[in-house]
């Protein structure tokens, strides 16, 4: 039996969740995984240009497990684009530091620290700021539905 994995410190859930080559329907698709861990490690180094080290300390890991994690998110993607398959971003064992939430009236996105916000039971969350409307999707919770996605806590671990 494998040993349990480790939370990795995530600063908050992607934008986008799955993407596609152009010109090809997604039911001919067999879209490759991309572990949220994955995408953030790519996220520190190849977009913010952190070093191994610094990027391995923002997600609290190892150096060693990040080169590993980084290694299998590149692998991921250009087994996608080589193959002409989309990807999913989705699974992990996460701790997220920072949620974000998009209103589907009217798109205005707004990045929340998310332990403050539910310490403090925030009601204003609910509804954009922007528009007020109630249509407010919080992205960690759509990524906690997909497949293998935890919270740091949660009795699902394993």
């Amino acid at each position: 039996m494998s040993r349990p994995q480790h939370s990795r410190r995530v600063y908050g859930p992607p934008r986008f969740l799955s993407f596609k080559p152009a010109g090809i329907p997604r039911r001919k698709l067999n879209p490759v995984s991309l572990r949220v861990d994955e995408f953030e490690a790519m996220r520190l180094t190849d977009y913010e240009g952190l070093d191994h080290r610094d990027a391995a300390a923002e997600m609290g890991i190892s150096p060693a497990t990040f080169s590993r994690v980084l290694k299998s998110a590149r692998f991921s993607l250009m087994q996608a684009i080589i193959d002409g398959q989309g990807f999913d971003i989705e699974g992990g064992t996460i701790d997220f530091v920072h949620t974000l939430r998009r209103c589907s009236a009217c798109g205005d996105e707004e990045m929340m620290q998310l332990k403050s916000e539910i310490t403090s039971g925030r009601t204003d969350a609910l509804f954009c700021r922007r528009c007020g409307s109630g249509e407010v999707e919080d992205l960690v919770e759509s990524l906690e539905g997909r497949k293998e996605t935890h919270r740091k806590g949660d009795t699902q671990n394993s």
